[in-house]
C-alpha cells in the first residue's frame, strides 16, 4: 500500500470520526495487554519512527492535521514536538 493509498483510507474514516471522540485518550485505554501495550509506548514508537522515516513522519503529520488540525500547524512543528518530548522524556516508563 503506498502513502498516498493509506491517506485515503484516513480521509474516508474522517466523517465517521465523531463516533470515536475528538481525543487521542478517548481510545487510550481500550482492552489490550495493558501491561505491555500502553499508548505512551505506542506513541514513544510512532515518535521514534517519525524521526526516522521521512513516510512515517509524513503519515503521522497528515493523519493528525485531518482529526485534530488546530493542534499541529505544520510538520516542523510537529517534529520540534518530538523532539521536546524526547528532550523531557514526557512518556511514561516502560
Amino acid at each position: 500500500m503506498t502513502v498516498e493509498e493509506i491517506k485515503q483510507k484516513i480521509l474516508e474514516t474522517h466523517p465517521s470520526s465523531d463516533s470515536t471522540g475528538h481525543s487521542i485518550d478517548d481510545d487510550k485505554y481500550a482492552e489490550v495487554n495493558e501491561d505491555y501495550f500502553t499508548w505512551e509506548r505506542y506513541e514513544r514508537c510512532i515518535d521514534l519512527l517519525c524521526t526516522e522515516k521521512e513516510h512515517v513522519l509524513d503519515l503521522r503529520f497528515f493523519y493528525s492535521n485531518i482529526f485534530w488540525p488546530e493542534q499541529v500547524t505544520s510538520k516542523d512543528e510537529l517534529v520540534a514536538k518530538i523532539k521536546l518530548y524526547f528532550k523531557n522524556n514526557l512518556y511514561d516508563e516502560f
